[in-house]
C-alpha cells in the first residue's frame, strides 16, 4: 500500500515537471505600463515549485503626484501610493501584499525627494534623462534611493518613467514563501517603476512657466 501511494505521488510529480514546467518556461514578460498611464507599479522576483523564477508585477494608477514649490525656488517631488491600490491581477497576492506592507497602519507607500532647483529639474526636461534622489517610505520605514528617470516630450506634454533595484529587507521585510517555499519563495529582490504624465503632475506648470 505504501508503494503504491508512494508511485502515485512520483506520478503527480513527474506529470508537474512533463506539463506545468515547460509553461512557466516560455512565459512571456509582461509590459508594466500602456503608454497612456499614470502609474507607478512593483516588481518582484520569485521561485515558483522549485523550478522556474518567475516576476509577479503590481500595478497602481490610483496615485498622487505633486511637485511643491519650496524656498529659495527648489522644487520637491512628493508622491503618494495607496498599498490597497496595488493590483497583480491575483488577489490573494494583492491580500498579502497589504499584510506585509502593513496598510492597516500605514496606507500608503511615501515617496519625497530632496529639494532640487530649478535648473536641476530643468536639465531632466532638456536632456532627456537624469536621477531623482529622495526616500521611500513602506510598511512604517523610510529608505534612501534614487530613482534613474527619463522625460519624453509629447506635444505639449511630458511623460516620465522610471525605476530603482531594492529588496524587501532594506524595509525590514521578510521575503514571502508559501508551504516553506516548496510552492514559491520569494528572492530579496524588488523593482518600483513609474510612469508619470506632466498634465497629471500637480504643479508642473509652475516649474516650466
Amino acid at each position: 500500500m505504501k508503494l503504491k501511494n508512494f508511485l502515485k505521488s512520483l506520478n503527480s510529480r513527474v506529470i508537474f515537471f512533463i506539463v506545468i514546467a515547460p509553461w512557466f518556461a516560455f512565459a512571456k514578460p509582461q509590459a508594466i505600463f500602456l503608454s497612456t498611464d499614470h502609474c507607478v507599479a512593483w516588481k518582484a522576483k520569485k521561485v515558483v515549485a522549485l523550478v522556474k523564477n518567475v516576476e509577479p508585477i503590481g500595478k497602481n494608477c490610483k496615485i498622487t503626484v505633486a511637485l511643491k514649490s519650496v524656498e529659495a525656488g527648489g522644487f520637491q517631488f512628493v508622491g503618494r501610493f495607496p498599498v490597497a491600490g496595488f493590483d497583480s491581477q491575483e488577489p490573494d497576492r494583492d491580500k498579502e501584499v497589504n499584510k506585509i506592507l502593513k496598510a492597516d497602519t500605514h496606507p500608503d507607500l511615501i515617496f519625497e525627494s530632496l529639494v532640487m532647483s530649478k535648473e536641476q529639474w530643468s536639465e531632466i526636461l532638456q536632456n532627456g534623462t537624469g536621477e531623482i534622489p529622495g526616500n521611500l517610505s513602506a510598511a512604517g520605514v523610510s529608505a534612501a534611493l534614487t530613482f534613474a528617470v527619463s522625460a519624453e516630450k509629447n506635444g505639449e506634454n511630458y511623460v516620465f518613467t522610471g525605476s530603482v533595484v531594492s529588496n524587501y529587507t532594506t524595509f525590514k521585510i521578510t521575503p514571502p514563501k508559501v508551504a516553506g517555499g516548496l510552492i514559491a519563495k520569494a528572492k530579496d529582490y524588488l523593482e518600483f517603476h513609474f510612469r508619470f504624465q506632466s498634465s497629471q503632475l500637480a504643479g508642473f506648470a509652475e516649474l516650466v512657466k
